[in-house]
Parts: C-alpha cells; sequence; structure tokens
C-alpha cells in the first residue's frame, strides 16, 4: 500500500496492458502517455496521488483518490477510469462523505485542488466532458472560476456540468467553449437574463439544464431578449429544462415550443405561473416533442391536453394533485403514441384511471410510486382495469401503500418485464405464488415489504427450475441474515442483486462472491467487516459494481485496499 508517488514509465505502461477494454476513438494523440506521466512527476511533494495510472480516462469518481499515507485515511475518493488516449476525458465529482475535490497533504493540510494546481498538472490536455457535481451536500465550496487546464482545452470541450457550484458565474469562460453542446447550470448562482449570452456564442448548442437557479429575489425576466436568444439556437437545440424558474410564463413557454421546432426534450418542472394557456398551441407548434415534464405545476389544470403534441412519448407529471383537474381526454388519436407515464407522488382520483384505461392503449410503462388514492373505491378501479393495459411492460408501484395480498393477483400480467412493489408494506409471502406467475419478469423490485427468506427462496427456486434469469432483483431491508443467504439457492439466477439494508456480514458477503453470475452486488448499510474484504474480492473479474457505503466496520485502511485492487469494479462505492 505505501508506494511511492514517482511511479515509472514503465509501472504505468504496464498497468495499462492490464486493462484491455479501451473505448473507440477516431485519432491517436501524440505524446499523451509520455506527458501523462511526466506530469505525475510534478506534483507537490506533500501529495500522495494512489491508483491513477491504470487507466487514462479520468472519470473522478473512482481510481484516483489522496489519502494521509500513513493513517490511511481516505481524504478523497474518485471513481472512475482513465483511457490511453485522452480524447474524452471525464471529470466528475461527486457527492462522497468528505469534503469534495479537496485534499489531504502529508502534513495535513487541507487544500483545494484548483487553488494548487493540481488537476493542471496531473490531466492529460484535451478534455470533452467536465461535470463537477459535488459541494451540496459536503463542506466544500464551489468553484467560482474553471481551472486552467480547462479553459486550455476550450476548442475540444463539449460537455459541462456546474450542478450545485453556487459561486460560479464567470460566464464569460461558458461563452468561450465554442464546440459545447451539452451545458448543465442546476442549482446555479447565474441570473436567466445571462442565458441569453451563453445562447448567443455557443452555437452548437444541443441541450441546456437550467434548473432551481438561486437568482436576486424577484428576478425580472426580460421575455423579449431571452426569446430572442432561442431564437438563434433554434436549429440546433434539442433537449431544454427549464426548472423551478418563478419567472417562466405562459407566453415564454408557448413561444419556445414556436422558435424551437427541433425541440425532442422539454422539462418546466416547479414552474408556479404555469397554466394550459403555454401548451395551447402544442399540435403544431411542439411536432417534434417526445418528452414533456410538468411536475408540480399545479396550475396546469387540464393536464392531459398536452398529448395533443403528435409525436409525444413519455409524460412526466410528477408531485401534483389531480382531484380538482380535468383529466379528460377528447382526441384518441394522439393520446394512443403515449408509452410512458409518471405520476409519482400524485394524489389521484377514479377519472385519472378511467382517462389512463381508455385513452393509453400503448402504455408500456407506468411510474405510481408513493401515490396516493382519494377514496377506496379508486384502488378497486386500478386493480380491475390494469389488464387493459395489454402492451405494459414496466409498472412501478413502489412505496404504494394501496397495494395489498389480496389484491396483488388483479395485476398478474404474463408480458410484464419489469415490476417495482418495493416498500409496499401488507405484501407478504401470501403474494408470491402470484408473482411466479409473471413469465418474462427481468426486474423485481420486492424489498422492505413482509416477505421472508422463505418467500424469497420459493422465488428464486422458480427461476432457477425454469431457469430464467433475473438482470435485477431488489431485496433490501427484509432482516436477511447470513444463514438465510447460505441456506437460499438460486443466486446464480440474478445478474445484479440488492440486499441493502439488511443483517448480513462476512460469511454472507463472501459466499455471494462465488457465483460467477453476479455482476452488481449491493450491500450497502449491513454488518460486513475487514475480514470479509479478502482475495474472494479481489479476485472476483466478473463483478463490475459493488456498494459497500454504510458497512462501518470496514476501516478506511481496507477501503483503500479495495479501491488499489478491485480495478476491474468500475461502479464502486465505498
Amino acid at each position: 500500500m505505501k508506494r511511492n508517488l514517482s511511479t515509472t514509465t514503465t509501472d504505468a505502461e504496464q498497468q495499462q496492458e492490464n486493462f484491455t477494454e479501451l473505448p473507440k476513438r477516431n485519432k491517436t494523440m501524440k505524446n499523451d502517455h509520455s506527458s501523462f506521466v511526466f506530469n505525475l512527476s510534478k506534483l507537490p511533494s506533500d501529495v500522495v496521488l494512489h491508483s491513477i495510472l491504470p487507466h487514462y480516462i479520468l472519470n473522478l469518481d473512482r481510481y484516483a483518490f489522496l489519502y494521509n499515507k500513513h493513517k490511511y485515511d481516505l481524504c478523497l475518493l474518485f471513481m472512475g477510469k482513465f483511457h490511453n488516449h485522452p480524447s474524452q476525458i471525464h471529470l466528475i465529482f461527486k457527492n462522497v462523505s468528505i469534503t469534495s475535490y479537496k485534499a489531504v497533504g502529508r502534513n495535513g493540510e487541507v487544500f483545494n485542488f484548483f487553488e494548487k494546481g493540481i488537476l493542471d498538472r496531473v490531466l492529460p490536455s484535451k478534455l470533452q466532458s467536465i461535470s463537477f457535481l459535488s459541494n451540496f451536500f459536503t463542506q466544500g465550496t464551489s468553484v467560482s472560476t474553471l481551472p486552467s487546464i480547462i479553459m486550455e482545452s476550450a476548442m475540444f470541450l463539449k460537455h459541462l456540468n456546474l450542478t450545485y457550484q453556487t459561486t460560479f458565474k464567470d460566464v464569460e469562460q461558458i461563452c468561450s467553449l465554442k464546440l459545447l453542446e451539452h451545458l448543465r447550470l442546476s442549482n446555479s448562482s447565474i441570473p436567466l437574463q445571462e442565458i441569453v449570452q451563453i445562447l448567443k456564442s455557443n452555437a452548437k448548442l444541443r441541450c441546456l439544464e437550467y434548473c432551481f437557479p438561486h437568482p436576486p429575489p424577484n428576478e425580472i425576466i426580460d421575455s423579449q431578449i431571452l426569446l430572442s436568444a432561442f431564437q438563434e439556437r433554434s436549429s440546433t437545440l434539442e433537449r431544454l429544462s427549464l426548472n423551478g424558474i418563478s419567472g417562466l410564463t405562459d407566453s415564454i413557454v408557448s413561444k419556445l415550443l414556436e422558435i424551437l421546432p427541433n425541440l425532442k426534450v422539454l422539462s418546466v418542472q416547479h414552474s408556479p405561473h404555469l397554466t394550459n394557456q403555454a401548451f395551447s398551441n402544442i399540435e403544431q407548434n411542439g411536432k417534434n416533442l417526445t418528452f414533456l415534464d410538468i411536475s408540480g405545476c399545479e396550475n396546469i389544470t387540464c393536464p392531459f391536453k398536452i398529448v395533443q403534441a403528435p409525436n409525444l412519448r413519455t409524460i412526466v407529471m410528477e408531485e401534483c394533485d389531480l382531484t380538482s383537474k380535468d383529466v379528460s381526454i377528447k382526441n384518441i388519436s394522439c393520446s394512443a403514441c403515449i408509452t410512458d407515464l409518471s405520476l409519482e407522488s400524485c394524489v389521484i382520483k377514479d377519472e385519472v384511471f378511467e382517462t389512463i384505461f381508455s385513452k393509453f392503449p400503448s402504455l408500456t410503462s407506468l411510474n405510481l410510486t408513493n401515490t396516493r388514492f382519494v377514496e377506496e373505491r379508486n384502488i378497486e378501479t386500478f386493480f380491475k382495469n390494469i389488464q387493459n393495459l395489454s402492451d405494459l411492460k414496466e409498472l412501478n408501484l413502489t412505496n404504494c401503500q394501496f397495494v395489498s395480498d389480496a389484491l396483488f393477483s388483479n395485476i398478474v400480467k404474463k408480458d410484464l418485464k419489469m415490476l417495482r412493489v418495493g416498500g409496499c408494506t401488507r405484501l407478504s409471502d401470501s403474494c408470491i405464488p402470484h408473482l411466479l406467475k409473471f413469465e418474462k419478469l427481468t426486474e423485481l423490485d420486492i424489498g422492505k415489504t413482509k416477505i421472508s427468506s422463505e418467500g424469497v427462496q420459493s422465488l428464486l427456486d422458480h427461476f432457477k427450475n425454469t431457469n430464467t434469469m433475473l438482470d435485477y432483483l431488489s431485496i433490501h431491508q427484509l432482516n436477511l441474515k447470513d444463514s438465510d443467504i447460505l441456506n437460499i439457492q438460486g443466486w446464480s439466477q440474478i445478474e445484479r442483486l440488492n440486499l441493502s439494508k439488511n443483517r448480513i456480514s462476512d460469511s454472507g458477503f463472501k459466499s455471494l462472491l462465488k457465483y460467477s453470475n453476479l455482476m452488481f452486488l449491493n450491500v450497502s448499510d449491513n454488518l460486513i467487516t475487514d475480514s470479509g474484504i479478502d482475495n474472494d474480492l479481489f479476485t472476483n473479474k466478473t463483478l463490475t459494481g459493488l456498494i459497500l457505503v454504510a458497512n462501518r466496520k470496514i476501516t478506511n485502511k481496507k477501503r483503500s485496499q479495495i479501491v488499489m485492487k478491485c480495478t476491474h469494479i468500475f461502479d464502486l462505492h465505498l
């Protein structure tokens, strides 16, 4: 573990050879490898940088971390990968348990990556995707300006994510990124009026997310100037998210639909002033629109009128009280094209389901997570008529407390591929015989129910006997113990398994690692200790995703060992 920072070129080449799955690319950069290793040698002496050489695309969310070498305290943990050719560098800072993009030097000093210029010295020069996602749940401060390594790559950068970077206000820097195609400014302090400058300067912009900003109070939007800027991007803009903007009006949204003929995705969540008028001309002006999100827009009183957009396929209408709204649809020719509907966290009345079952015959995905019914008869209506959705493939009933064993038999659909009933606390082993009737099921969530280990065993026995492989099974929070894991047969039928929030310790964890079919394993918030982390994990080359978060008896020293030895695991959360 106590390796020196000064890694030789030979060592780097050897580690690179061990990684074979390099992405395809069009051109070969010259001298990237040698310059990269040379830059590593120039890092400050008070920094200990590990696990950065095996791969070359930097997805700073794994494989590069700094820690106190003597105490093995993880100070920064990234999870991503490098590749030999740095034409597509991904720089991602995610919410980790410590201050993001900060590190502790050998002398205990805490410093910021950008202030010390660490990234400028380490990263290859040509970046295409930068994503800063941290500091919302951490103590760190956001970036106020982009580091020089990014600005030197201005002619290469295509993706920029500044989510939660509340102190970043340097619009001029964004405007200089002439090849920028995707820009995310969620929870930003940049006022909407300055988006005008970005729209005018970035001619190749195809995707813009400007959501839940932190502008000055009562920001006044000059709609004419704003719309004029959007007009300049009429030929390129395809995806637009303007969520949580208090100044967004009906006239602005209506005009956007008119002047952006190539718009395919539109999200206007939690816009308090939007009414039905915003989408009154959607049939004529939203001809290419395929996805629309109006979650939390309580003043839209006739929400299903938006289905008049001829190519609309997905409607997201979450966190709405639908009991007082007109949910009728007159034009069934348009509604027949809807395939995906999300009503998560809505309050629902009978008329909603009457509309869904009669007007959306092509529905393939229905999300009712956390929904509530006004009356008991609404529940009966749902279960009696769900069979009418003959094309339904995905049904999400997570945390729906109205789902019970007695009613569960009504939703048996042989063609259903994905079923999520996690958190439905009225379900018990009595529902298992009905689950066995889903012949094409590939994803199943039955976590946080009253289903016992015997019920899980019956389910897995069935999958084994029918030679059925499940892509995903979630049995989280079922109070499963090591004895259950060891006794239950049929783990060989699962590719991705969620066992979080159970009581699994070392023996149960190690027994699961012996199954070569498992590609992803979530055992967060269990009882695993350092003793469970050994060669069974280090030599398991089929596991590409592992979540060990909140196993509090795994020490930082052992966590750092996992990062160093499990280079085959690309999705690693510790």
